[in-house]
Formats: structure tokens, sequence, C-alpha cells
């Protein structure tokens, strides 16, 4: 999934579960099926409820009616598009996909196997832990100088664009010692950050890096990076979060 989706309103498993419940007609007892893993040590997720209760009644799937990656993406995108949470980036880009309503989605799962439903659950919940890759190691893959690339400028597409005009003007290649160089900040989009480990006291803390560290107060308060760019005037002010998320528009009353 290559998509910006955003729409925070559905990373929890409760809204989710209503507008299963609701898409697959359930009724009380199959709807107590799916709330199982709600129960203390079940060991299953709502995407393993989901699948159960496909498994027990099938959708009546035809070759014809089968859902590619590219609708999926488009769903949430356009989703994320209606929801006042996203990023302006994401609300601007997919606004006119027409997809207004989160019972939308309802309509994937009488379209899926039991199977694709349990990892259609997983990626709307971004719940694919178990599948995750160090994204280090796949760019890597496709060029050794893309990870570095990507730490400067921590948007896929920006990070590619400057890797091309990289080997457009330097067909011989630059090695990646050299690129520090060559690439640099572009205002507008987000500067990588270090990688956060969670501590859970002083002890796991040097555990964690058992060479020099340097510590420092915690404030009360969030961590953002912010743009400046004086050309756009009035709108010369651009916040990120810690997370790489576009927070403008949620922080106006700090720079209006």
């Amino acid at each position: 999934m290559a998509g910006e989706y955003d729409a925070i309103l559905l990373r929890s498993s409760p809204s989710l579960q209503r507008i299963v419940g609701r898409a697959l007609c359930l009724g009380s007892s199959r709807f107590a099926h799916l709330r199982r893993y709600e129960n203390p040590g079940s060991g299953e997720d709502l995407a393993d409820c989901v699948a159960g209760i496909l498994t027990e009644t099938p959708n009546p799937v035809s070759k014809l009616d089968q859902v590619t990656v590219e609708e999926i993406d488009a769903l949430l995108n356009g989703l994320a598009a209606n929801c006042r949470f996203s990023s302006h980036t994401v609300r601007q880009s997919h606004r006119n996909t027409g997809c207004e309503n989160k019972e939308t989605l309802g309509e994937l799962y009488r379209q899926v196997h039991a199977r694709e439903a349990k990892w259609l659950t997983r990626i709307i919940l971004k719940q694919i832990q178990l599948t995750a890759l160090d994204p280090s190691i796949v760019y890597g893959s496709y060029d050794a100088r893309l990870p570095f690339v990507a730490r400067v400028q921590e948007s896929f597409e920006v990070a590619l664009t400057s890797l091309r005009e990289l080997r457009a003007s330097n067909p011989l290649g630059i090695g990646t010692q050299n690129l520090v160089h060559v690439i640099k900040p572009i205002l507008g989009t987000k500067v990588g950050r270090q990688t956060w480990l969670k501590g859970r006291s002083i002890k796991h803390c040097i555990g964690l890096h058992p060479k020099r560290v340097s510590c420092e107060k915690k404030m009360d308060g969030e961590y953002c990076q912010v743009h400046v760019d004086l050309s756009k005037g009035s709108r010369s002010v651009q916040i990120f979060s810690k997370s790489g998320k576009d927070s403008t528009q949620d922080r106006v009353g700090i720079h209006k």
C-alpha cells in the first residue's frame, strides 16, 4: 500500500468492528464472535475474528468481484481526504475522490475472501508489525544512496526525485560518503529525525545503548519541526509533528 492513508478515526478496532458488523449484517451471536478479540488471553485480534466470520459464512465472491490493491488504496486515501485530522496535503490531493462515508469501506468486506479480509483489516488498523521491514534495507536494495537521501528528505517522492536528478547529473555516480555535500534539506519536506527508543528506566536506557550518551531535561510539550519560508508571506510557517505529519493547520493558533 503506497498511499498516504491517514484516517485516524478508523485506527481503532471498535470503530472498524462496527463498520464490519453492519456491512456483513451480523446478528447478536455472530457479532459476539466478532468481538472475541476483546477477551483477555484470547490470542486473537480483530483481523482473526473477521476471518473467522467469513470462513464460517463466506461471501459469494466471483472473479469479476475481485478487489485490487489500487482500489483499496484509492478508497483509504479518499476517506483520509475527508478526515479533518489528516494532513493538509492529503486532504487536498484526494478531495475529489467521492469517498465521503466510512460505510463505503464496509462494501469491501462483502467482496473479499476470509484471508483477504484478515489482511485488509490489519492494513486499515496499521497492525502489520509481523511483516514490517526496515525501510533502509528496502531502499538500499534499490539504490545504496537512497537511505541517506531519505533521511535528509523524509518524503519518498521527494527523495526519489533527488536521486534521479543525482543520477542524471552524475552518470558515474557519487558514493554515499560524498552525498552530504550534495543532498540538502528542502523547505516543506520534513528532515528525518534520529531513531527513538522507549526506555522503561534509567538502567534499561543504558542497556539500550551501552556507548556514551547525553541526557536532557524533559519538558512538557511536543516535539516538532518548523519550516519557515519567507517567500510565502502569511503562509510562511509549516509545522511537522514527530511522526512526520504536517500539523500546520492543527497548530494554527501558534503561528497566526
